[in-house]
């Protein structure tokens, strides 16, 4: 035995590591400045765009998670809009109003939605984890909670009132 040994280097690319081609990313990018989603921008490749090549066995489409890999690896932060440019978020297609949406509504701060969520003069339809609860107004809760709103406003709540008034008993809404 001579003690020779031989030394191979083969070039891996890193974990995710994915080559697209350049007209793909361009148009990844493109479509995040615009403000897309990653489920938009996923909708878009698929239209126009041969399969996805980090897709593996099975499935070959672009999906919300494959756009949103590619993004972070390239360092594309998403172009966030602001909901409450848009208008988005503020109620589902079922009707449901989000807590920035009752607000809104209201003319009131997401604040007093989360006060008056604890103090029980309103209940969420679907409790949200870490995001916004929606909640379904009919026009008795909308007057209920507008006439609320007013008599806090009466008592120093609200803007341009002193921050000591007393909070409103579930029986003095109904006075």
């Amino acid at each position: 035995m001579s003690g020779a040994t031989s030394d191979l280097q083969a070039h891996r690319p890193a974990f995710g590591h994915v080559d697209i081609s350049t007209d793909t990313l361009t148009l990844i990018k493109s479509l995040t400045f615009e403000g897309r989603s990653d489920s938009e921008i996923a909708s878009d490749l698929n239209r126009r765009i041969a399969p996805c090549p980090t897709a593996r066995k099975g499935s070959l489409d672009w999906t919300e998670g494959r756009v949103r890999n590619i993004r972070y690896r390239r360092g594309l932060p998403r172009k966030r809009r602001r909901s409450s440019d848009t208008g988005e978020g503020l109620q589902r297609e079922d009707g449901l109003c989000s807590n920035r949406g009752v607000a809104t509504l209201l003319g009131i701060s997401t604040g007093m939605v989360d006060e008056w969520i604890a103090q029980g003069h309103i209940n969420p339809t679907v409790r949200g984890r870490q995001v916004a609860s929606w909640f379904r107004l009919s026009d008795t809760d909308i007057a209920r909670l507008s006439k609320l709103r007013d008599l806090r406003a009466a008592r120093g709540y609200g803007r341009g009132g002193h921050r000591h008034a007393r909070p409103v008993d579930k029986e003095e809404q109904y006075e």
